[in-house]
């Protein structure tokens, strides 16, 4: 069974992938999650402020202590909301390049002009140090920070599924991780 994809980096691909990557592993997560609970910690805390000072100081420092208290609140998600978009612009020398995949029984030939990856590449499924697979795409991880993006949409030999079987089968135990 040979399974054949061609994928071109665009701006919506490397969004995509970006989202992606931002919560993968649980510990990202949770450091989102410990991060806004301290802002959540810091503002509690400064509001009490105004309430503990004497006198006039308490209505003066009310609107600035409040102002402060609700940047604080939302740093972590507009950071969230932002990272994709500024990863895009960081990635501009990606967009148009392609990588054409085909997957056999035991071996993936990578056909690629991504700057980081020109050329061809002849690897086993070893080569890829983790997979994950999505809703809509495959992401074949050959380091923590650098991976092939495959939607499943740019399959045009075989199928996702076919691909999906060939992953679990060629990938040691818990290498292969389905999200979708």
């Amino acid at each position: 069974m040979i399974i054949k994809a061609r994928t071109v980096y665009t701006e919506s691909v490397i969004k995509k992938f970006t989202k992606f990557s931002m919560f993968r592993a649980p510990a990202q997560i949770i450091k989102y999650v410990v991060l806004e609970l301290l802002m959540i910690h810091l503002t509690v805390y400064l509001l009490f402020i105004p309430f503990s000072a004497a006198g006039e100081a308490k209505i003066f420092m009310l609107p600035i202590v409040m102002a402060v208290s609700l940047f604080l609140l939302a740093i972590v998600p507009i950071t969230l909301l932002m990272y994709p978009s500024k990863m895009v612009k960081l990635s501009k020398k990606l967009f148009n390049s392609v990588a054409v995949y085909e997957f056999s029984e035991n071996e993936v030939f990578i056909d690629s002009t991504l700057p980081t990856a020109v050329g061809r590449t002849k690897a086993g499924y070893n080569y890829f140090e983790i997979t994950y697979e999505t809703k809509d795409a495959f992401y074949l991880f050959i380091s923590k920070q650098r991976a092939y993006l495959l939607n499943k949409s740019d399959i045009f030999e075989g199928s996702a599924e076919d691909l999906r079987e060939l992953l679990i089968k060629n990938m040691p135990p818990k290498k292969h991780v389905d999200r979708r």
